[in-house]
């Protein structure tokens, strides 16, 4: 399974439901069934593949208090396989939705 996930900060936005338009725009459905105040599921498709590669995408909140929340990215596709229609997804979620730049004061080397 392709999976990547990211931490993102709200600069506005009240509510998760407030990425609806943004994801909408780019071609995701939004899951009404999956989706809550504390969290937003969206699926894409890519209908350019012959296998018709679904991503799905979970918005949830990380830390409300400091509007913190975290984007988690999955697939069927192998992880390991180069240029995953997942990846491609994240990369261009990243640039709708910036991640956080984190300090790495913590991580051990």
């Amino acid at each position: 399974m392709a999976y990547f996930q990211y931490l993102a900060e709200s600069t506005s936005q009240s509510s998760l439901y407030d990425f609806t338009p943004t994801l909408e725009n780019f071609g995701f459905i939004i899951s009404k069934e999956f989706s809550t105040p504390s969290q937003l599921y969206a699926e894409i498709f890519d209908e350019k593949a012959l296998s018709s590669s679904k991503v799905n995408v979970l918005i949830s909140w990380a830390n409300k208090s400091s509007r913190l929340f975290l984007i988690e990215v999955r697939s069927d596709e192998p992880h390991l396989k180069k240029d995953t229609f997942c990846k491609r997804i994240t990369n261009k979620l990243c640039d709708l939705i910036p991640p956080k730049e984190i300090a790495n004061d913590f991580i051990d080397p």
